[in-house]
């Protein structure tokens, strides 16, 4: 059965993976600024069960969890455009990003609005952020990572630079290849996603020949 992505979201995937670098975290950045405010929309409506319940000084609580969030968010790397965050790393920051911000909401609330949003919305609020900010970013990865099974030639490039990156969108604009798998010496690099490729250690090239039939 044949098994590819559409040409839209290929396209898309295309254009995502050869943005510059500061692109890609204005894109990033963008898409949490209205994740976050939005997953705190949804935390409150689901709270009281419908939609746009009116909280006195609730307002200042969007604007408070933006300020809360990106700077953490940042902090941890989330923003970073060599690493896209994969696996328990990924999971983990995202996590840590998204508790740390809640309970700067928290004491926003008892401080500022005095208690004016009910607790229960927080804990939603977190399961939200964590769907939303999450997901959006593994979505991508997906994306990006998706493997072709139409009889295009699936390869590794050594080397994970500027180089590598400028070959990979060559190869995949030619139709012909599918890169799925850069390879580094540099270890700062290994385990981490370029341009929505990963990058293996030299030691695992036998394995991804092996096993991924590079």
């Amino acid at each position: 059965m044949k098994d590819t992505m559409p040409k839209s979201i290929e396209r898309v995937a295309l254009f995502l993976a050869s943005l510059p670098r500061a692109q890609k975290r204005l894109v990033t950045l963008g898409t949490d600024a209205l994740f976050i405010p939005f997953a705190l929309w949804c935390a409150i409506n689901l709270h009281y069960g419908t939609i746009n319940r009116p909280i006195e000084g609730a307002d200042w609580l969007y604007a408070v969890a933006l300020l809360a969030a990106i700077p953490v968010f940042a902090r941890l790397g989330l923003y970073r455009a060599v690493i896209r965050f994969l696996g328990g790393r990924a999971l983990f920051a995202v996590t840590v990003g998204v508790t740390v911000s809640v309970l700067i909401l928290l004491v926003a609330n008892l401080t500022i609005l005095h208690a004016a949003v009910p607790k229960p919305v927080f804990a939603i609020y977190w399961a939200l952020a964590l769907i939303y900010v999450g997901g959006s970013r593994f979505a991508v990865r997906a994306m990006l990572n998706y493997r072709h099974s139409d009889g295009t030639q699936r390869v590794a490039i050594y080397g994970a630079g500027s180089a590598g990156v400028q070959l990979a969108v060559v190869l995949r604009e030619s139709g012909r290849y599918h890169p799925i798998a850069f390879v580094d010496d540099n270890e700062s690099l290994q385990g981490s996603l370029v341009s929505g490729i990963e990058v293996f250690s030299p030691s695992e090239l036998r394995e991804l020949i092996d096993d991924e039939d590079v």
